[in-house]
């Protein structure tokens, strides 16, 4: 390394600043190419698990397949999509 900076060194000052421009931009992609990689496998990681949703989808129906039919058209009927927990407020 001690190489390298002395043989630097007996270069011009426009050539050492177009040495260390390149330098920082080669680290500069490197650094970017590393980034976006990992963006990738954040997003793999954080995808729906869509199988997983299905399976919970047909327990929920096997077992209200299950119950009793009941005549519900003289009362209100409310769906929802979450379950609402009071401890995450």
């Amino acid at each position: 390394m001690k190489r390298y900076f002395d043989h630097i060194k007996t270069k011009s000052p426009h050539e050492r600043r177009q040495h260390a421009m390149q330098v920082a931009c080669g680290a500069s992609v490197l650094i970017a190419l590393i980034w976006l990689t990992s963006l990738g496998f954040q997003a793999q990681r954080n995808a729906p698990q869509t199988v997983s949703a299905n399976q919970d989808q047909t327990q929920v129906a096997n077992v209200a397949s299950s119950l009793p039919n009941v005549d519900t058209s003289s009362g209100i009927q409310v769906a929802t999509t979450s379950v609402f927990d009071p401890t995450q407020q």
